[in-house]
């Protein structure tokens, strides 16, 4: 488990052992960027735009995973939409995760393909650690989702 709040994994996931992990440096969260964007944000029309992205993930890897494979094989235009909501100030105020990292979940949220995948992405949040598969597939069931 992993938490940017270490009361989080204390308290809420009474986790014994705890050990810090820093953020990313630039060049290896740049990295993490390009592998997980693909080869596309080497363009020359895309790069600028992308270093941006990548810039306002904070140097965060969820976020970084997230917003990087939300806009794999986009197009520009797509690229500049997500640097525009990267950039809009998140103004809820929440111990348990930055504003980087909201942003980017909301955008990855935005970018899945179907209403279906949206619905099922909801029931997991909402079930959390505390459920089964089993579970899952039959509130998935009960509410049309499969």
């Amino acid at each position: 488990m992993t938490s940017r709040n270490k009361n989080v994994l204390c308290n809420g996931m009474d986790a014994t052992k705890t050990f810090v992990v820093g953020d990313l440096d630039e060049e290896e969260a740049w990295e993490l960027f390009k592998k997980m964007a693909g080869d596309c944000v080497e363009s020359a029309d895309l790069r600028p735009t992308a270093i941006e992205v990548a810039y306002k993930c904070a140097r965060l890897p969820l976020a970084i995973a997230t917003v990087a494979r939300a806009l794999r094989n986009k197009s520009l235009f797509a690229w500049r939409d997500a640097l525009r909501q990267l950039q809009t100030p998140y103004s809820e105020n929440w111990s348990e995760i930055s504003a980087e990292v909201y942003s980017a979940i909301e955008l990855s949220f935005n970018h899945l393909p179907s209403d279906d995948l949206k619905q099922t992405f909801l029931l997991c949040s909402l079930l959390r650690r505390i459920t089964t598969t089993e579970n899952l597939l039959r509130y998935s069931l009960g509410l049309g989702l499969i």
